[in-house]
């Protein structure tokens, strides 16, 4: 009977399981049959939109190139099916246009880099030089020179910029840092007799004097120009970044230099570098224009008498905004110590603790070099941390909690001074409390720098040179205090004038409300 067996089994009723699975999977192949063209269908959206959202993402790029501005935002607004990507366009436009100033801060930031990475080797270099030639105290009075133009030059300063594009002159000023290693290889090199190279050495320090106050009076003025409010902690940020890490490979590239070549091929070496950072600089793009930036103000010729007339009321402006703006003068007056505590203050107090430390031969001079070179080391390293964490710091917080770290690491670098001074066992037996002290210095002095500038260019943003010229006063003059007193005071009057002034005066800024209120007139402040 063959397959009647199965043939009478699936008939039957009363498997209920077999049927339904029968039922289930006969319509199965009708249900499949139009897969094939659900599948065309998919892969060809995949095609489609992989291509569209890359168009997408490529077409800002080309309207930028183009100038075509916002066309891309009102091209996609006129869609109806893609309200998502409708609103994500209008919130990545604006984005582009006010990161459009970027590449000018990012070229000026690299040529401060090149620049201060050159000067700060050449500095580092110029004790063997002098050493070699037997000029004795002429460093210190090079230096003095350089600092003393630099303050004598910032009154200048205002006029000039008002007559002369600052970005055309920011690499004009930064010439005097080549100047500055140029001369010192010609004066390695013999060439020169003693007297002359005196002269020429002194000469170089005056002129470049004269280039520090320009430098840094264009480089805030650039900066108020090319940072929107949105991103000003951002680009300031950036640039210290950049600023600092110039000095901090100063002492590495310093040894290299010199197992590699004589002096004077080292100095011509950082020449070159420093003409390097002057070619980056030169030809900064105009700023984009923008409702959030003031623009920047046209260059007109003018007859020399009314020139020499706007020079003279010009040259008068700075004491005025004095008298009339606290404001002004508590930057001044926190510059000053700044500036005291920047340079000055390191040089003398971090021999003093090397020096005077207990666990230190007094006549171990070569163990005390190397524990001021980790300390400056440390400074280094805290102020390059500090300008990494200011704009994410300024944006959370605000300026005013800003300078308010700035008292709270002030404190903490005068305890570790004051525990060195008087000898008491170290935090760890590698980790002496100068370096903690130097490191805490460090996060100061760029947290004050920041905060300083991005006050500056906030509340002086229609016309921010006289309060640009007023910090970098301020600076120069407190730079010559601190080379000339430190030096003839003991260590526990240095800590108490330099770093109980600098706590003092950043805690009168944080007190004074107007500091951080661009909403208020600036006169009577």
């Amino acid at each position: 009977f063959g397959r009647l067996g199965f043939v009478s089994l699936a008939r039957s009723t009363d498997l209920p399981g077999e049927a339904a699975m029968a039922s289930r999977e006969a319509p199965s192949s009708e249900q499949w049959s139009n897969f094939p063209g659900v599948a065309r269908m998919s892969f060809g959206f995949l095609a489609v939109f992989a291509s569209y959202t890359t168009t997408q993402n490529l077409m800002p790029w080309l309207l930028q190139q183009l100038g075509f501005g916002r066309l891309g935002f009102v091209s996609l607004a006129r869609s109806t099916d893609l309200p998502g990507e409708a609103a994500m366009a209008s919130r990545e436009a604006p984005s582009s246009e006010q990161w459009s100033n970027f590449p000018g801060v990012a070229r000026m930031s690299f040529g401060f880099l090149a620049v201060f990475a050159s000067y700060t080797t050449t500095q580092n270099l110029m004790p063997w030089l002098l050493q070699q030639l037997g000029f004795g105290r002429l460093g210190f009075v090079s230096l003095m020179t350089v600092y003393g133009f630099f303050f004598l030059s910032c009154a200048l300063i205002p006029p000039l910029l008002k007559q002369v594009n600052a970005r055309h002159a920011l690499p004009v000023a930064s010439l005097t840092y080549a100047l500055s290693a140029g001369s010192a290889a010609i004066v390695a090199s013999g060439m020169l007799q003693d007297s002359a190279a005196k002269l020429v050495l002194m000469l170089a320090s005056a002129v470049n004097g004269v280039g520090v106050s320009g430098l840094w009076c264009c480089q805030g003025v650039i900066m108020t120009y090319y940072a929107p409010p949105k991103l000003l902690n951002r680009y300031i940020a950036f640039f210290l970044v950049c600023w600092q890490l110039g000095p901090l490979s100063g002492a590495v590239l310093a040894r290299i230099l010199l197992e590699r070549m004589t002096t004077a091929n080292a100095f011509l070496v950082l020449c070159g570098l420093s003409l390097v950072g002057t070619a980056i600089m030169t030809g900064l793009p105009a700023p984009v224009k923008n409702v959030e930036t003031p623009p920047e103000p046209a260059i007109v010729a003018k007859p020399f008498h009314e020139v020499r007339g706007e020079m003279q009321q010009r040259l008068r402006r700075p004491l005025q905004m004095l008298s009339s703006d606290r404001r002004a003068v508590h930057i001044t007056c926190l510059s000053f110590m700044h500036g005291a505590c920047l340079n000055a203050f390191p040089s003398a107090v971090f021999s003093q603790c090397a020096g005077g430390s207990h666990m230190l031969a007094a006549t171990d001079s070569d163990l005390m070099r190397r524990r001021v070179a980790v300390a400056l080391a440390c400074l280094g390293v805290g102020s390059t941390l500090a300008a990494l964490a200011f704009a994410p710091l300024t944006d959370r917080l605000g300026r005013r909690a800003s300078m308010a770290c700035v008292c709270l690491t002030i404190l903490l670098a005068t305890s570790c001074f004051e525990l060195e001074a008087i000898g008491i066992a170290y935090v760890h037996a590698r980790v002496p409390y100068l370096n903690i002290a130097a490191f805490a210095l460090g996060l100061a002095n760029m947290c004050c720098r920041g905060s300083l500038l991005s006050s500056i260019i906030s509340l002086y943003k229609s016309d921010s040179v006289y309060a640009v010229v007023a910090m970098q006063f301020g600076t120069s003059v407190g730079t010559v205090f601190g080379f000339v007193a430190f030096p003839w005071l003991s260590l526990h009057s240095n800590i108490a004038l330099g770093l109980g002034g600098y706590a003092l005066g950043a805690l009168a800024a944080v007190a004074h409300r107007p500091m951080f209120d661009t909403d208020l007139p600036l006169k009577a402040q």
